[in-house]
């Protein structure tokens, strides 16, 4: 499997994660909101009421972690499609994305090499549609640096520290030895 294939797929698994811990406690804790709301309308509460109630908090948080994932692959997808259609000549195409809490979501932006040069790309979505508009892009070493990275303790994804116009832009991306190497070798160019 060459390495863009790799990336892509890598960071689909990653991106797409159901994650039952964060989903049990999701829907234990909206169960427990539910049940005190009923008790404090003095809705007699019995016990088949209260696993009715988990099971459908259950079925809410699954529904909803399903949904969120398959719009982050088709969203990935759709950032790929665009960045290759607009420029034949990429390298290679690399996903972004950020973690907050347990969830790792998908920048509205990547990193492509061409040329042997580093870019970021940031996209512009329209308004309420899975369509981007067009993007914007900052060349390494000149509008965008590479400031370090740290491989994260779960070693699945490497947290990059970079700096866009003078402000912080912090992102993460796949774990994969093959990739840093190439970044590390094009940054400085």
């Amino acid at each position: 499997m060459d390495i863009q294939s790799c990336i892509l797929k890598d960071t689909e698994k990653l991106i797409s994660h159901l994650d039952f811990k964060r989903m049990s406690f999701l829907a234990i804790l909206s169960s427990v909101f539910v049940l005190i709301i009923f008790k404090t309308l003095s809705y007699p509460i019995k016990w088949q009421f209260v696993l009715l109630v988990i099971v459908f908090a259950y079925i809410y948080a699954l529904i909803r972690d399903l949904i969120i994932t398959h719009h982050a692959k088709k969203l990935l997808y759709i950032h790929y499609d665009y960045s290759i259609k607009k420029r034949p000549d990429i390298q290679l195409y690399i996903p972004i994305f950020n973690r907050t809490n347990q969830v790792f979501n998908l920048k509205n932006a990547s990193l492509f090499i061409s040329n042997n040069i580093i870019y970021l790309e940031a996209y512009k979505r329209a308004t309420l549609s899975s369509r981007l508009e067009d993007s914007i892009v900052a060349r390494c070493n000149r509008d965008f640096f590479i400031d370090g990275y740290n491989i994260n303790k779960t070693e699945k994804y490497i947290d990059f520290h970079t700096r866009l116009l003078d402000r912080t832009y912090d992102f993460s991306l796949i774990n994969n030895l093959e990739l840093l190497e190439i970044i590390n070798k094009y940054k400085e160019n």
